[in-house]
Formats: C-alpha cells, structure tokens, sequence
C-alpha cells in the first residue's frame, strides 16, 4: 500500500524537477505534452529559453521547432519565439484540488475550542478535544466515566472526526444527499434537515476515496492511450515523410532520364541535319561547278561565232 501510494504521489511531481505540482502557483502548474507526460512551467519554460531540442523542420514556410519530452523522447511541435503552446493538464489540476481540500479536512482541531490539536477522544462525547477543554467538560463525576482514548488512535478508528454543529453542539458525523452538507443527528431529527437522506460522513469518505482512485486509474490508463496515440501518429508522420522522400528522389530520377534521353535525341537529329545538310551543299556545289564550266564553254563558242560573222 505504501508503495502505491508512493506511486502514486510520483505523479503528482514534475518529472524534471521532482517538485510537486501546485493550482495556485502558476511556475509551479503542469502542462501536458504531446505524449501525455506533464511537466510544471517552470522547467519547460527553462526548456525553451535554453533551446533544449533537436531538431528544426520548415513547414508551410513557418519554422517549427520540436521540444523533445525528457522522459519518452517523443517530439512536441511550437513555434520558433512563441510562448509555451501546451495546454494546462486539468485533470491533474482538479486531482491536486481534491488532495489539497482532503488534507485541509484532515487537519484535527479540538470540536470544543476549534483552535488547539485534539489530544484526546471521548467515544460518549463522540467530539476530539484537547487537554484544557477535556479537563473541563469531564470535570463532573458523573461525566468522568466517559471512555477516551488518544486521538491518533481514534483517528484511525473514526476518520471522519469534524467540528461540532454550531446549531446543536454535537460532532458533524451525517452527510445530508439533499442539501449536500454536513450535518449532526440532532439536525437529522428535528433539526432544518429532518427527514432528509443522509450517510455516516466515513461512508462518504470512502466514497469519496474511492472515487478518486478510480479517476486516478483512468487518468493513467488515458494518459497510457494517449502516448500510445501520439507514438502511432509520429510513426505515422516518420513513415509519411520517408515515403515522401522516395516519391521525390523516383520523380527526379525519372526526370533525369527523360532529360538525358531528350538530350541524345537531340544531338542525333542535329548530327544528322549536318549530314544531309552537307551532302546537298556538296551536291549543289557539283552542279555549280557543271554549270560554271558549261557556261565558260557557251561564252567560248558565242566568241567564235562573232569571229566567223565578222570574217566574213
């Protein structure tokens, strides 16, 4: 049982610092992570001022930065230069709640006097009471026959010890279900709260107890989904951004070939311009030559024929 409770108390301490968590300090109030891990403002503020993460990422032209938590290693995206994104854990913040008034409920004081610590318990009385105040109500012969046991042992033999009804004077030991207030039995039966439904204030208690152990419970197994949750969604992402990363390295490689053939092709049908390009230039160049040639013979015989018609 103590281990659990030591177990127990383990969760309600910041897992950097060991420091217990507090509702009205705000240094001291935990936030929750991605993976469901709280850890109190203080530390994860010190986090970030300090820039204790690994890894940057651009995305949609925002840079992002991934706080890593210090127990599981599980990412926590923000901002650069933004102020701490995590959510308060509320769930926690009602159980520290609970605990805080529990203890203050827990805290004796004498159902006489309501200002010193109860030394003593009188099972007639049925009311906690300190020296001073026991000496004076048992005082009376007839009262010195009351059966008292010290109070830590009585403490454990009826946790519900509360002060005195300021109505009637007797030991708040009934939990009024209509009213939701705690009550005596004189207020029980002819008190404003006759006839109402009621409970011994230790079944209450129990209840109570009861109860938060259960939401302790399913507080865990949540926060057990919920890391559970965040890890498949980062595998998720890890398996998305790889398969990402293959797509882009195939489509440049396929661009690549498509680039290096359409470059071949390129250079083929430009060496085979130059070729037929060449053969009709020479081709060209022969008929050139045939007609230069037959031209010089056409101006040779027209000089001939001048000369025969000049002769004669």
């Amino acid at each position: 049982m103590a281990e659990r409770d030591d177990q127990f108390k383990t969760l309600l301490n910041c897992g950097i610092c060991s420091e217990p968590f507090s509702k009205k300090n705000i240094d001291r109030q935990p936030l929750l992570l991605y993976c469901a891990h709280s850890f109190c403002f203080s530390c994860l503020t010190f986090f970030l001022e300090t820039k204790t993460f690994e890894k940057k990422l651009v995305l949609e032209e925002k840079k992002l930065l991934e706080l890593l938590c210090p127990l599981c290693r599980e990412p926590s995206p923000l901002e650069e230069d933004q102020d701490l994104p995590f959510r308060k854990n509320y769930a926690l913040l009602e159980l520290l709640e609970a605990i805080e008034q529990e203890e203050k409920e827990d805290h004796r004081t004498c159902n006489n006097c309501e200002e010193v610590t109860p030394s003593s318990f009188c099972s007639a009385c049925q009311a906690a009471l300190c020296d001073t105040c026991d000496d004076a109500i048992h005082k009376h012969k007839a009262l010195q026959k009351h059966t008292r046991v010290p109070f830590a042992k009585a403490e454990m033999d009826y946790p519900a010890l509360l002060p005195l009804c300021k109505v009637h004077g007797k030991p708040l030991g009934f939990y009024s279900l209509e009213n939701e207030t705690l009550v005596c039995r004189d207020c029980l039966d002819f008190g404003d709260h006759k006839g109402q439904t009621s409970k011994p204030i230790k079944d209450v208690e129990d209840q109570v107890k009861k109860e938060l152990k259960e939401k302790a419970e399913n507080l865990k197994i949540l926060k057990e989904k919920l890391a559970d949750s965040s890890f498949n969604l980062c595998h998720s992402l890890d398996k998305i951004k790889k398969q990402s990363e293959e797509a882009k390295g195939t489509i440049c490689l396929s661009f690549e070939k498509l680039v290096a053939a359409l470059i071949r092709r390129r250079d083929e049908l430009l060496d085979s311009l130059e070729q037929e390009e060449f053969e009709v230039m020479n081709k060209l160049n022969q008929v050139r030559e045939v007609i230069s040639q037959n031209r010089a013979k056409a101006d040779m015989l027209y000089g001939e024929v001048l000369r025969l018609l000049n002769t004669a």
